[in-house]
């Protein structure tokens, strides 16, 4: 329908559209219209109703009936057993749970593994090496000198002098290292008796 027609059909309705509209509602007011309505019906039947009615001295005679009744199904209640179930309670809602990461797991497991993994390299890798490489480079120099002085092995000068036949020896003289002096000094000291006794 055009304007034109609706302005001849209905004037009035036409004039009012030409006004701006007196009501703004707010932004999704009518998704939740419902739900209010309801609810604030639901709370003004209940403000008018006293749902809970405590009879007079229930807390004065509820503890002694429990115990009342406890005590006639023949059950054994530890002693002062209500007088700390509740601080038992407490403790038990305060402590937090015991939680295992899984990072620390791994490690629990794995390095324990890895430690077994690598004694077993150890001993595979001394088992596989050439145990045969026994050659005289391999003995040490204090087993030599212990075995040439409990007389196991008998070296002379001559042979000592054929194994060093390329070695050339310089001949040095004791003055190079001390004075004249200090070497007569030393040999008027020294108790030759016992040099001779000794060899």
């Amino acid at each position: 329908m055009t304007p034109e027609k609706f302005k001849n059909i209905a004037p009035k309705l036409f004039e009012l559209k030409k006004l701006k509209n007196g009501f703004d509602i707010p932004k999704n007011y009518l998704d939740s219209v419902e739900e209010n309505i309801i609810s604030s019906l639901f709370l003004d039947s209940i403000e008018n109703k006293n749902s809970f009615d405590i009879p007079e001295n229930y807390f004065d005679l509820v503890e002694p009936s429990v115990l009342e009744k406890i005590k006639n199904e023949d059950q054994s209640i530890p002693e002062s057993y209500f007088s700390t179930v509740e601080n038992r309670v407490f403790e038990k809602i305060r402590k937090k749970p015991l939680i295992i990461s899984f990072h620390a797991r791994v490690i629990k497991k794995l390095v324990p593994l890895a430690i077994a993994a690598s004694i077993l390299l150890i001993f595979i890798f001394q088992f596989f090496t050439d145990h045969e490489n026994n050659d005289f480079a391999s003995i040490n120099v204090n087993d030599i000198e212990f075995w040439i002085n409990n007389g196991n092995i008998n070296l002379n000068d001559t042979e000592l002098a054929f194994l060093y036949e390329d070695t050339q020896i310089e001949s040095v003289s004791i003055f190079d290292f001390y004075e004249e002096e200090e070497v007569y000094n030393y040999l008027n000291e020294l108790d030759v008796e016992s040099l001779i006794l000794t060899n």
